[in-house]
């Protein structure tokens, strides 16, 4: 019997378990069935290799995803963190092994697609990640600083992957970057639209994000038609994949929003600062006083799309650090009481 033929049994003949172990978290007990028997079942129906890819490159998105549920839930320890860990490690080489399928096939295009689509998936819960742990202390803030090591890590490889990819590619179509462009004009509509209906009152650190990774991608976007314009193929293309990750990035931080959602209460004011003109601010420019607690809602809707955040050899626009500070002149001062809200 083959493997594909005995995961598909087990799936059937565990229906409800399966069906439950869905919303199941590292450290659960029906979480071996989601991610060792559900998610095998789909990589192993998946027939093309670059959906294979893509699969892989989910489930590695799926960890830190994951790890941020944990936090919610104060569940977030050594134990299960270097489990997620392994995991996004398999994940991502497991993508990476296809993607080299697609490139032995000589879709070299589809294969930069792919690296580029996981890079930025990463980078996005990478960014998450950082605006929790401005507001954890302790045991909790010491694991996701060490998972986001991990993330990083395992975004900067698949980065390094793709330039070298991108770097020895052949001539591309002329065609294919106008098409990228549009798909990522498109996309930058589709991202204001929702901050403009967002209620940006309770979220400004992810809207800030947000703005900054958009004026990115209008940024890169530029420089993508002024090479095109000059028929540089190459060089607008990635261009125009810098401000694809961008985009990226925004999508999944607008669908997570309520991961870091600040709920303000009574006494508690909020100072946003924000400067367009490139300069970065110091961590001590992010001070958070006063006292907070941490409150769990429940969304078991599921999360897609992923994104990047390493442009040009720095992280992606506006984004906060680790010890606080958020980068190109933006700061966020929070005085008083209130709660850290963390919705899923």
């Amino acid at each position: 019997m083959t493997i594909i033929a005995s995961l598909v049994i087990a799936l059937v003949l565990g229906g409800g378990t399966s069906f439950a172990a869905q919303s199941a978290l590292p450290g659960d007990v029906l979480y071996r069935v989601k991610a060792d028997i559900n998610e095998e079942v789909i990589g192993a129906l998946t027939l093309s290799t670059e959906g294979k890819a893509n699969w892989n490159a989910r489930r590695a998105e799926r960890r830190p995803e994951e790890a941020t549920e944990l936090v919610a839930e104060g569940k977030l320890n050594a134990e299960v963190r270097a489990d997620i860990e392994a995991r996004l490690k398999e994940h991502v080489n497991d993508s990476e092994e296809e993607t080299r399928k697609l490139e032995s096939g000589g879709q070299n295009e589809a294969a930069i697609e792919a690296r580029s689509d996981l890079e930025s998936r990463l980078e996005g819960h990478a960014s998450i990640a950082v605006l929790l742990n401005v507001y954890l202390e302790g045991e909790s803030r010491s694991q996701v600083e060490k998972l986001l090591e991990a993330v990083h890590a395992e975004a900067e490889a698949v980065s390094e992957a793709r330039a070298h990819a991108e770097a020895n590619i052949g001539a591309r179509a002329e065609v294919s970057v106008e098409n990228k462009i549009r798909i990522v004009e498109e996309a930058i509509v589709r991202v204001k639209a929702a901050i403009s209906e967002a209620d940006t009152s309770n979220r400004p650190q992810v809207i800030v994000e947000v703005e900054g990774r958009i004026d990115f991608a209008e940024d890169a976007l530029v420089l993508a038609q002024a090479e095109l314009k000059e028929k540089n193929i190459n060089a607008a293309y990635e261009f125009a994949l810098k401000a694809d990750r961008a985009v990226k990035e925004c999508l999944i931080l607008l669908k997570n929003k309520n991961a870091v959602n600040v709920t303000i209460g009574e006494g508690v004011e909020i100072e946003i600062n924000e400067s367009r003109n490139g300069s970065s601010s110091d961590a001590d420019e992010n001070s958070v006083r006063g006292s907070s607690h941490i409150s769990e809602d429940s969304d078991d809707s599921e999360r897609e799309v992923g994104s990047s955040g390493s442009q040009n050899g720095a992280r992606a626009s506006s984004s906060i650090n680790i010890n606080g500070g958020i980068r190109n002149g933006s700061s966020v001062e929070i005085r008083g009481e209130g709660s850290l809200n963390l919705g899923f």
